[in-house]
């Protein structure tokens, strides 16, 4: 199944139709990606992090195999203190393309379910190490499938593939390309929508070695 794609130039020339075919790839299909991101700065944050990974998962954040960082707001369930502010100023200037793509979204949206504020964004970093490799199920998977609570949730491409959507009953990996944001609904769109948009029931399998992510989260 392909992923449908929205670009930004649509948005300049017809408004209405950006609106509506974000909303027709939302409640018919439940997923899709926009351009309009550097993907540059994404990889750059990502080879950062690598560089530093020994030192992050050897400080022994969450068993040695799982590290979060949630900008700007602190987390009693996560640790989130970046390794130098060079990473979190990249954080920062991806921040601002999502912010651009999210206003775009946000002005063409008057009046509806799209309205969205508040960014959260979330770095996530998997290991393989003995201690991640002893919290597998038997499929496999770092994470078991779910969805999530928030309104809306804008995914980077990942530093490797690994994410599944279930979407017509089948399991579909979702990597968005180089330079799109992957869009999908949570829960709270759901009520937002008023049930037009179901929460993107999704997954994520556990990488050969290393798997970065970057998830800006919109209540």
């Amino acid at each position: 199944m392909e992923i449908p794609t929205v670009k930004l130039e649509l948005y300049r020339q017809d408004q209405s139709e950006f609106t509506r075919q974000i909303k027709l790839a939302l409640e018919n299909i439940g997923v899709l990606q926009v351009d309009g991101l550097e993907q540059r700065l994404v990889d750059d944050l990502y080879d950062r992090m690598k560089k530093c990974s020994k030192l992050i998962f050897e400080a022994g954040y969450l068993g040695k195999s799982f590290y979060r960082y949630t900008a700007g707001l602190p987390s009693y369930r996560f640790p989130y203190k970046l390794p130098g502010e060079s990473e979190k100023e990249l954080v920062r200037l991806i921040s601002m393309d999502v912010n651009k793509i999210v206003d775009t979204i946000y002005d063409s949206s008057e009046g509806s379910y799209l309205k969205i504020a508040y960014p959260d964004p979330i770095l996530i970093g998997y290991h393989k190490g003995p201690k991640m490799e002893s919290l597998l199920n038997r499929k496999n998977m770092m994470i078991k499938k779910h969805a999530d609570d928030q309104r809306l949730i804008l995914a980077a491409p990942a530093s490797a593939p690994g994410l599944e959507g279930l979407l017509k009953n089948r399991w579909i990996p979702l990597q968005p390309e180089p330079s799109h944001l992957l869009i999908w609904g949570g829960i709270d769109l759901k009520s937002f929508s008023s049930g037009r948009v179901k929460p993107l029931v999704h997954r994520v399998r556990f990488p050969a070695e290393e798997r970065w992510a970057l998830l800006f989260a919109y209540e």
